[in-house]
């Protein structure tokens, strides 16, 4: 009679530490949630009337972070596609933002005769007062990559 095969040791996991990862991902999402209207606010503050879709950008970033930590409360499998769906949707929203801003400080100082370069440096100047606003946006997509990077190993959304 041949011999079963064995189970790897490594990929066998204990029943405590997928409570713990539980645990650890229900408070993440809970956290994450309670910094959704936090982050509206951000969005509501740094969003200029100028953009594009100033209304759409108002609402884009709190909903994919309210998606993101629904997820986490609901699923593994759920909150993994989430994060991904959060990490590429308020980078591209960070970056289209800050962009504009930025973009229409260098006009503004070009049109007040500034040579290119100065007019890119005073507008990064005068951009400094949203820092802290961009930053309080880069906190949840740091979030989100870092439970993307945690959980890649973890299986327990099979159980």
């Amino acid at each position: 009679m041949p011999e079963m095969p064995r189970r790897q040791p490594e990929l066998v996991t204990s029943d405590s530490a997928i409570g713990r990862g539980r645990v650890a991902r229900l408070t993440l999402g809970a956290l994450l949630l309670a910094y959704v209207p936090f982050l509206a606010f951000v969005a509501v503050v740094t969003t200029p009337a100028y953009a594009r879709f100033p209304l759409l950008s108002v609402f884009v970033a709190p909903a994919v972070l309210a998606s993101l930590a629904l997820a986490l409360l609901l699923s593994p499998r759920a909150a993994r596609a989430t994060a991904w769906l959060a990490v590429a949707g308020l980078t591209v929203w960070l970056i289209e933002n800050a962009g504009s801003i930025l973009w229409y400080l260098v006009d503004w100082e070009m049109r007040q005769g500034a040579v290119l370069t100065a007019a890119i440096f005073n507008a990064i100047g005068q951009s400094g007062s949203r820092a802290p606003y961009w930053f309080a946006v880069l906190f949840p997509i740091v979030i989100a990559a870092a439970y993307l990077h945690l959980s890649k190993g973890h299986d327990d959304a099979k159980r």
